[in-house]
């Protein structure tokens, strides 16, 4: 099913499709909504939602973070049409990519110029 996304500062809209995060569908369509890590940790692109739901696999760290009636869209799929509250990036510029630290837990060696690391 598909849902319709519209950014309340700008009017834009775009659709989301099945198993698609509000983040993709964004990319997809040319719609520049903040972002760092794409993971759910760092918050970046936390905006405001301002009706409609938002469903999750799991909970991201930084939600809980971002605060009552705020969304994720990196890791947020719409379960309804919905209107947000961001700020969009006119360019890539505009996007603040965050540094996380992490640990190789492993390392798989899957071919002679493929690997694999487990962080």
């Amino acid at each position: 099913m598909t849902f319709t996304v519209t950014i309340s500062s700008s009017g834009h809209q775009f659709q989301t499709e099945d198993n698609e995060t509000i983040l993709d569908a964004a990319i997809r369509q040319n719609v520049g909504l903040p972002y760092g890590c794409r993971n759910g940790r760092c918050g970046s692109c936390a905006a405001d939602l301002l009706a409609g739901e938002v469903s999750y696999y799991g909970s991201p760290p930084a939600l809980e973070e971002a605060g009552e009636g705020k969304c994720l869209p990196c890791q947020g799929f719409a379960a309804s049409d919905l209107t947000l509250a961001v700020r969009e990036a006119e360019s890539t510029a505009d996007i603040e990519i965050k540094l996380l630290p992490v640990r190789v837990h492993a390392v798989d060696h899957l071919s002679h110029d493929v690997v694999r690391l487990k962080l």
